[in-house]
């Protein structure tokens, strides 16, 4: 999980470090352009205001001209001035024509400006964009990884306990099973230590009880050697023998201090 989100991190970096050179690359080469044409707009401004200044040195030519002599008449005098006025009254006109071209020329120039500024705008515009539907992708497909991972680690854990509960009911099943045979090794245990014909001769009986755990507690605390538990109808009787005739018995009575109990014969 973390790991793969570390890499999601980077992967955005990488992204946005790229998408910030690009548009740094886009906004050098748009100024370096920008200064290239006003450079060209300058420099065409300059050279029209070269050609204005010289041109009205055709007055000064025409102004410098030889006067003519006084023998001259006024008919010619008169023709000269109008020569000069239709002189200098077409320089008069020229500036006038180039100024308005220049006018034109401007207005075209600042039509392109803006439409080069409106591209780079665009651009940009459009690179910011990609970034942002880039870094949706990115997030998004992020929190896929990160859903899909949540959804396996559901699915593992869900596994997990099925398992678990399948462990779970296989280790009840085996403590059944080996209960059961406990209960039935004790069964056969307790019906092994239940004696139902015991040979014939004379016993020492010390109790006769309803239950067979009881019978065998008093069999315990006598802790003695040949004591039975012999079963009678409904009765566990408790006996010790077998002795020859009464005397052995009342004699291993005495010696053991037995005051419970009675011989009996069987």
């Amino acid at each position: 999980m973390d790991q793969d989100l570390k890499d999601a991190i980077k992967r955005i970096e990488e992204v946005k470090n790229r998408q910030e050179k690009i548009e740094r690359i886009i906004i050098f080469l748009s100024g370096i352009f920008i200064v290239i044409v006003f450079a060209i707009i300058g420099i065409y401004l300059y050279s029209g205001k070269d050609k204005t200044v010289s041109e009205p040195e055709v007055n000064i030519v025409a102004e410098s001209a030889p006067k003519p002599v006084n023998s001259v008449s006024n008919e010619q005098k008169i023709q000269e001035q109008e020569i000069s006025k239709s002189q200098t009254a077409i320089p008069q006109t020229k500036p006038e024509q180039e100024t308005e071209k220049e006018d034109k020329k401007e207005i075209a120039d600042k039509e392109v400006i803006k439409k080069l500024e409106e591209k780079t705008v665009s651009q940009v515009t459009a690179i910011k964009l990609e970034k942002k539907t880039e870094e949706k992708q990115i997030a998004e497909k992020s929190e896929k990884t990160v859903s899909s991972k949540q959804v396996r680690k559901e699915n593992n854990q869900k596994t997990k306990k099925t398992e678990v509960k399948k462990e779970d009911k296989k280790i009840a099943k085996k403590t059944e099973k080996v209960d059961k045979k406990k209960t039935l090794k004790s069964q056969k245990n307790n019906s092994s230590s239940v004696v139902s014909k015991l040979p014939s001769g004379y016993y020492i009986q010390i109790g006769a009880l309803s239950s067979l755990t009881n019978a065998e507690k008093l069999k315990k605390k006598l802790n003695l050697p040949n004591v039975y538990i012999h079963k009678e109808g409904k009765l566990y009787k408790v006996l010790i023998g077998s002795f020859k005739n009464r005397k052995e018995a009342y004699e291993f009575k005495k010696k053991h201090k037995l005051s419970k109990g009675f011989v009996r014969k069987l």
